[in-house]
């Protein structure tokens, strides 16, 4: 074929195939994990086409390690930039952030204590967080064999392990993420289990015969391992993306009882601010509910509250007190509450005039460009104590001023009046 023919060729399948592209490309750029995956996805395609025709047109033998050492850096850049720039974060040049909290040195601890939660709380984002670490850098597993000369299995699972590290060690530095020798392990550790399946099986035949452009014929149980490995793969695939992609926000929850409540406020617990009780005295068969999305599929897990309340189990989430607000928990709080409005975005601050009291700001509720701050008034010393707010707009460069008299009477009850 003359060099014009096959260059119309060339262009023609690369026009039809850009314009594709390009279409794909508008439809899914709002999301920049996305368009970087398609971007690589339509990258890798192109390559193929280029170092294909290069062999079939002009004889070049050395399309094949052109090809396999071209998709070796595409892969390389895709795992560095999936795991910083293009999982939100931004890449951050100073060098004076680092925190050493963010270092894990303790080899496994943190794995084990994943798939504990797993199967004790039914947490299943560290399922997916360890299956992605296993499998991030499998591909490695074919592509560094036939790059590296006179290959053998140990130099491959020391390229994985060296590109681990040097991963971490990025993710570091440039503050992205924590060092921890765990996800080196695992990303290792996938290399290692899928080895002698791209290099001692009929797949890596299959896989050869695409990528050195081969035509050599194929056995039904090759058919047959290349469908199971695929399906395999995909099911993976579809385990790690699921919860960016396809999961359902959010999750249910439901607080009930299986018995007519006997109206009886029962004592439950107190913390530093408020006293619970229970509205029923018969609280045994007071359940919380949680409904959560694991595949499509949903996963309920419910919890005695009164085992909670107790302290008989401790894996559900701290931050989540759905438990602790309900028509069967009454909540009281154990101090006074002072309730400041500040306006058009001010900055609030207060002095007090003795120790008697002390302010702690417990909520904080915004309306467009007011928001309200709410502090509990916790008394020390019964007496007199002047609470002064200052409020200053810097953009108006004003200030406006509050007074509030607070008196705590011999019992340690606390009344206040605002002071014109």
């Amino acid at each position: 074929m003359e060099k014009s023919l096959l260059f119309t060729k060339i262009t023609k399948y690369w026009l039809i195939f850009t314009i594709i592209y390009i279409l794909m490309c508008v439809f899914i750029i709002s999301s920049n994990i996305y368009f970087l995956l398609f971007n690589i996805l339509g990258v890798c395609i192109a390559t193929y086409f280029k170092y294909y025709f290069a062999f079939k047109e002009n004889k070049d033998k050395t399309s094949s390690s052109k090809l396999l050492k071209t998709y070796l850096i595409i892969f390389l850049i895709l795992v560095f930039l999936s795991t910083t720039t293009f999982r939100g974060h931004h890449l951050s040049l100073s060098f004076k952030n680092w925190n050493l909290s963010n270092v894990n040195v303790i080899p496994l601890q943190g794995t084990f204590e994943d798939i504990k939660a797993f199967f004790t709380g039914a947490d299943y984002t560290n399922l997916t967080l360890i299956l992605g670490n296993i499998f991030l850098l499998v591909p490695l597993a074919y592509l560094y064999p036939r790059n590296i000369k006179n290959n053998k299995f140990y130099k491959t699972i020391l390229a994985c392990f060296l590109t681990s590290f040097s991963l971490e060690i990025f993710q570091f530095v440039f503050n992205v993420g924590a060092f921890d020798i765990d996800d080196i392990i695992l990303n290792t550790t996938g290399p290692v289990l899928f080895y002698p399946l791209f290099n001692k099986s009929s797949i890596s035949k299959i896989m050869d015969n695409i990528f050195y452009f081969k035509k050599e014929k194929l056995a039904k149980k090759d058919w047959l391992a290349l469908a199971i490995t695929i399906i395999f793969f995909l099911g993976i695939f579809y385990i790690l993306i699921y919860d960016y992609w396809f999961k359902k926000p959010g999750y249910g929850v439901d607080v009930y009882k299986e018995t007519p409540c006997i109206n009886s406020k029962t004592f439950a617990f107190e913390d530093e601010f408020y006293k619970y009780y229970y509205a029923c005295s018969n609280n045994d068969d007071l359940y919380i509910e949680y409904t959560q999305d694991f595949l499509g599929f949903d996963v309920k897990t419910k919890y005695k509250i009164v085992d909670l309340i107790s302290g008989k189990v401790n894996n559900i989430n701290s931050k989540d007190e759905a438990y602790l607000n309900n028509e069967y928990i009454i909540k009281e709080s154990k101090y006074s509450s002072l309730e400041i409005k500040t306006l058009n975005n001010e900055e609030i601050n207060f002095n007090l005039s003795n120790a008697n009291i002390k302010l702690d700001n417990y909520k904080t509720i915004g309306y467009n460009d007011d928001t309200y701050y709410y502090y509990f008034i916790i008394p020390n010393n019964a007496g007199i104590t002047n609470a002064n707010f200052i409020l200053t707009n810097e953009e108006s460069n004003t200030a406006r001023y509050l007074e509030y008299q607070i008196t705590v009477n011999k019992d340690l009850t606390v009344e206040y009046q605002e002071i014109n």
